[in-house]
């Protein structure tokens, strides 16, 4: 499995190779960050082109400036950042040239044989842009596998309007350790239910812990734990 942060252009050689024929021409030059980090002049008001800047400025016609998600301010026009993150510019995804980039990427790297992809911060992004992409792909890689990180929601949507094979059940996660932490039994068992409808229509990436939550056994006192382990050792 490979991951992409698809909710981003930041590292998406293909945008930079759309602009470099242009930045060329126009004897400009450029890295990835002056390219994509910051829009800081221009408005939308039908001009020609829109500059970039860090440092220096970067001029890329408009048309390019489209593929991402801008803020407009009275100053000029500022790339979205997800979750305030400016490194972490987000895609316009209502431009087809997105759904393109994404579907060059992946299949990419399924040509250098990745079997699938886990979508960082899938729940970013519209279930009809994941679809269209899904779709794309597997008609070149019908085995290609999809997973999106999902923290809560409809994750069912996910799989039948997003066209993703799994999501990460997050949910499940939280309610083992805090079945622990505060001896709710109930939140795990309606948890358990929720989890056996899911499977009824997919198979949810469940887990125990992961890069980015706190372990388990850090959340637990010493005296939860002992509890836990005498427990466990009861049923063996």
């Amino acid at each position: 499995m490979y991951q992409n942060n698809s909710a981003t252009a930041a590292n998406s050689a293909s945008a930079l190779r759309t602009a470099a024929p242009y930045l060329k021409a126009t004897g400009q030059k450029a890295t990835v960050w002056p390219l994509l980090y910051e829009c800081c002049t221009g408005r939308p008001s039908g001009k020609s082109a829109t500059k970039f800047g860090w440092g220096g400025k970067i001029t890329l016609p408009k048309d390019i400036a489209g593929l991402f998600r801008l803020d407009w301010t009275p100053e000029g026009g500022r790339p979205a950042g997800w979750e305030g993150f400016t490194d972490l510019v987000e895609f316009n995804h209502d431009d087809p040239r997105a759904v393109d980039l994404v579907v060059e990427v992946m299949e990419h790297w399924l040509a250098r044989g990745i079997s699938g992809w886990r979508l960082d911060v899938a729940y970013a992004v519209p279930l009809a842009f994941w679809r269209e992409v899904t779709d794309r792909v597997r008609a070149a890689y019908p085995s290609a596998v999809f997973v999106g990180e999902v923290i809560h929601g409809g994750y069912h949507a996910f799989v039948s309007e997003g066209g993703l094979d799994s999501v990460t059940e997050y949910e499940l996660w939280k309610a083992i350790w805090s079945s622990l932490k505060d001896e709710n039994l109930w939140e795990l068992a309606h948890a358990f239910e929720r989890h056996a409808a899911f499977c009824a229509e997919f198979l949810p990436q469940t887990f125990v812990g992961n890069h980015d939550v706190t372990r388990v056994a850090s959340k637990l006192t010493e005296l939860e734990l002992r509890a836990v382990a005498a427990y466990v050792a009861g049923l063996k």
